[in-house]
């Protein structure tokens, strides 16, 4: 992702529970200075909208 998202134009969001991975991924993005923001509701991304999300979910599937 990183580089090659930001060159294409596409917006980084990322998804899951704020919990321990997601805090580490925030983390590590802003250290990155990488800009990014959380989805709360990812049924309202359209898959042409320029989006790469990075999700996460400990049950595996989607809520």
């Amino acid at each position: 992702m990183g580089q090659e998202s930001r060159e294409a134009g596409r917006e980084l969001c990322i998804y899951g529970p704020d919990d321990e991975v997601g805090e580490l991924i925030g983390n590590i993005l802003s250290e990155e200075d990488m800009a990014y923001s959380r989805l709360v509701n990812i049924e309202k991304i359209e898959t042409d909208d320029g989006v790469a999300i990075l999700y996460w979910l400990p049950d595996n599937r989607l809520s």
